[in-house]
């Protein structure tokens, strides 16, 4: 960082954050962390020119990964040229140090480096923090090998906040047909504002690895069935401890992609109806060879890593 005045915490800040990067980066690239050890040295100048060292624990070539390792990295900061005459720049450097970068293997990790959640928080840190230092003009980012410089970044402060990292967040809404719900609460009045009280039985739903509804939580819905609410009020149907439902639902909310997770779901229920015995009986049957079957392949998997 191009400042011999910068605070000690916004580069501390920043020289965790970039550790951090690396290692995210290194992982995907299928390095073990047994392979490599990275030091960040006593900073030079005072408290304003950091080193981290990459070390090598094994002795086989890595120049394809350090290539590869220049290629990603670079990805994330901005640069005076277009993005297609950065990323020619960048592939020229890595085919020079012996990388292909037009497998599609290694595509497939750059793409899922550059959308990694954790790598743009650790950027989002980094810069936030060097944003704060008033005195603070531009860092430069330099990339060497044997003192050899292989690749050399720099980052006006004015860009700093383009690396600003806001949790991405999606409406939902979908729907579900023939779900069973074991009651636990019902609300014997149509006219009630409470919510009913289940616990949902199947198996667990997601939507792009998040999770909207789990084998056996307890949920709280809506039911907006107004013929089966009519039921109850006429006393066509009664409840007891155990009974089931089966219902049509949709499920609303907010996918959250930051923090894996569907915020202020609300449960709504169609078309719902009580459960017969015989169906209980067909549906627990169900279960029980589901959860012998996940046992099998459970005992197998194991008895397969001991041999």
């Amino acid at each position: 960082v191009l400042n011999s005045e910068i605070l000690p915490y916004a580069r501390n800040i920043a020289s965790n954050s970039t550790v951090e990067i690396l290692n995210i980066i290194l992982k995907k690239l299928g390095i073990s962390e047994n392979d490599y050890e990275i030091r960040l040295t006593i900073p030079e100048n005072g408290c304003y020119k950091d080193t981290i060292k990459i070390i090598w624990k094994r002795t086989e070539d890595f120049a394809k990964i350090i290539g590869a390792l220049i290629v990603i990295y670079n990805q994330f900061y901005p640069n005076k040229y277009d993005e297609t005459n950065k990323k020619l720049d960048l592939v020229m450097k890595a085919r020079n140090l012996g990388v292909d970068c037009d497998t599609q293997e290694f595509q497939g990790i750059l793409r899922d480096v550059c959308e990694d959640v954790d790598i743009k928080k650790a950027l989002s840190r980094k810069y936030k923090a060097l944003d704060k230092d008033k005195t603070l003009k531009s860092e430069n980012i330099i990339v060497k090998k044997n003192n050899k410089i292989l690749s050399d970044t720099k980052i006006q402060k004015s860009e700093f906040k383009n690396f600003d990292y806001m949790a991405e967040e999606k409406i939902y809404s979908e729907e579900f047909n023939d779900i069973i719900i074991e009651l636990v609460s019902p609300v014997l009045r149509s006219d009630s504002k409470r919510l009913w009280i289940g616990i949902y039985q199947g198996e667990t739903i997601k939507h792009n690895n998040i999770p909207i509804l789990i084998e056996g939580e307890t949920i709280y819905f809506y039911v907006q069935d107004n013929k089966f609410l009519q039921k109850i009020d006429d006393k066509e149907i009664s409840f007891s401890q155990g009974d089931y439902i089966y219902t049509n639902i949709e499920v609303k909310g907010i996918l959250n992609f930051d923090d894996n997770i569907l915020k202020r779901r609300k449960i709504l229920t169609k078309s719902v109806r009580k459960s017969k015995d015989e169906e209980i009986k067909k549906m627990q049957i169900a279960w029980t060879d589901r959860r012998i079957q996940e046992l099998d392949l459970f005992k197998y998997a194991n008895n397969k890593d001991n041999t």
